[in-house]
């Protein structure tokens, strides 16, 4: 029977976890609880026992939140480097700091159940916000995050501003994500899960899971749940804009780049003309990213002007050459970069 992690899970410091076997190897060391086969770098030993000490907790809370779908086995590796990656029967996760390592494993874990109740499909790209979505309303309730929601949900009511969460815009994930920012598509994902929930309950989060198994489109699987597409859709995009009101998005920073080219013969001068409106700081640094030729080029500069507009030289290049730009500033007010967007053109 699944039971709900206690209020001290998370403050257990460096105790080692009863139930844990140890077993050492060169150069790794492998634990086991009563759900887990850990493998982890030995040299890495006091991290992975501060994980071990909430990490059944966390395994029996996820499992509780998800239908009781996950494995009653799980290999778990830890590496070094930057990773994540979850199947059926096994994680691999990076090695971080304290409870954001934590929290990573309950979102795979998520992930794992998910893909146990759904199948195949789950891993369709157009379900791939509801997928972020639904491990970052699990990962609220296992390992919560100090204004984590407030901040998610500003995202997602940005989203619906910028016209970003209609369902096919959404399902094409990496375009929507590299022209919005993971973070506000993934924002966009946890108001759509939590939405339903809030309206049709658990049961209901339940039902449009099963009917994900048979649709890799998420209009056809509302309709199959029984919420009904459209409806459900109006009354979510209802909830985005009154978030949206408490706002005021007018003042976030926008961000213009023309590409100008001059010269004769073999050769190009090219600068970009920027424009940057609204920057939230008197002074500020900001991006210039340039794929010419194939090759991926980023240099920062600086603006000393609130508004500032200016040309930027970049150097010459040869005419015929393909060359794409996007210049980014950060904002304060949404903590993520605010771009132009991607534009390309060939040099005559």
């Amino acid at each position: 029977m699944s039971r709900r992690p206690s209020v001290l899970l998370f403050a257990l410091g460096l105790l080692l976890a009863p139930s844990a076997q140890w077993v050492q190897q060169a150069g790794e060391r492998r634990a086991q609880t009563e759900h887990l086969e850990i493998t982890y770098p030995s040299s890495e030993e006091a991290k992975v026992r501060e994980f071990l000490s909430s990490a059944e907790d966390v395994y029996q809370a996820v499992d509780s939140l998800m239908y009781d779908a996950l494995p009653a086995s799980l290999r778990l590796t830890f590496v070094a480097e930057p990773k994540r990656d979850s199947t059926r029967t096994g994680l691999v996760l990076s090695l971080l700091d304290g409870s954001r390592m934590t929290r990573e494993f309950a979102l795979q874990l998520t992930h794992t159940a998910a893909r146990q109740i759904v199948g195949p499909s789950f891993d369709a790209e157009s379900y791939r916000f509801v997928a972020e979505g639904l491990a970052a309303w699990v990962g609220e309730r296992v390992v919560p995050l100090p204004g984590s929601v407030e901040q998610r949900l500003m995202l997602a009511s940005y989203a619906y501003m910028e016209e970003a969460t209609y369902p096919e815009y959404l399902a094409s994930y990496e375009l929507a994500s590299e022209e919005m920012g993971k973070a506000v598509i993934n924002a966009a994902g946890l108001s759509f899960v939590t939405h339903v929930v809030e309206r049709r309950g658990r049961d209901g989060l339940a039902s449009l899971l099963g009917a994900m198994s048979d649709n890799i489109e998420i209009c056809s699987a509302l309709d199959q749940a029984g919420f009904g597409c459209d409806s459900f859709l109006d009354d979510w995009e209802a909830a985005l804009e009154a978030e949206a009101a408490k706002h005021d998005f007018s003042i976030l920073p926008t961000v213009h780049a023309d590409l100008l080219a001059s010269g004769q013969g073999e050769l190009r001068d090219l600068s970009l003309w920027v424009r940057i409106i609204n920057p939230e700081a008197a002074d500020y640094p900001f991006y210039i990213s340039l794929v010419i030729d194939g090759e991926e080029l980023e240099e920062p500069f600086y603006a000393d002007e609130s508004d500032y507009s200016g040309l930027v030289p970049l150097g010459q290049v040869s005419a015929g050459v393909k060359v794409l730009w996007d210049v980014a500033v950060w904002s304060e007010t949404l903590q993520l970069w605010r771009r132009s967007g991607w534009q390309d053109r060939i040099i005559e």
